[in-house]
């Protein structure tokens, strides 16, 4: 797998066969492996923060705390949107999308149009014309 469009510009994200292993800023010998599926339901909750109300917002993926501390340690224009200790969302930049880490021929992505439209809910209409219409299949990004 091809690891973001710039190749090994991304200092905590690397290939590791269909997955991605991400480390830890703090400590170059804690890495976890996350799949596809678990990089899409990351980006759709950090999508969901920026866009949805409070009690509209989906519960927290496990491993997204991880997952965001090392995305938003790379330095990038694009931010995994979180919750602070106030409760507050904090978007500190532009919104996370999947080419920010895997390139766009290794994206492999399948959702069928259910599955497609089901995502829209989750993450709010602006965030599915910006980040999923790649994701969805021909006849269904006819329809948008």
């Amino acid at each position: 797998m091809t690891i973001a469009p710039d190749e090994g510009h991304l200092l905590y994200f690397s290939g590791h066969g269909k997955d991605i292993l991400v480390g830890n800023p703090e400590n170059e010998e804690d890495l976890h492996l996350i799949t596809r599926d678990q990089l899409k339901l990351f980006i759709a909750y950090s999508h969901a923060l920026r866009n949805k109300a409070p009690h509209a917002r989906p519960p927290s993926p496990l491993g997204y705390e991880f997952f965001m501390h090392a995305f938003n340690n790379e330095g990038l224009p694009s931010t995994a949107s979180y919750i602070d200790v106030n409760g507050l969302v904090i978007n500190a930049g532009a919104a996370l999308e999947l080419s920010d880490i895997i390139a766009r021929e290794d994206r492999g992505v399948s959702l069928d149009a259910k599955e497609g439209e089901e995502l829209r809910e989750e993450v709010g209409p602006e965030a599915a014309k910006e980040g999923i219409r790649e994701a969805l299949p021909p006849v269904a990004r006819r329809k948008n």
